[in-house]
């Protein structure tokens, strides 16, 4: 998930530029994600 994602980077030693260029463009495909993510949720059974 993006809490992990962003913690390891930063135990990857990437600069707060870095990480925040990189949600920048985690938000920029954000609609993308979250169809992704629903199509996912819907596969286990869950609903979101």
């Amino acid at each position: 998930n993006l809490v992990s994602l962003t913690t390891q980077m930063e135990q990857e030693g990437a600069s707060k530029q870095e990480i925040s260029n990189s949600l920048q463009n985690f938000n920029n495909n954000a609609p993308a994600f979250r169809e992704e993510s629903r199509r996912l949720l819907d596969r286990n059974g869950e609903s979101g």
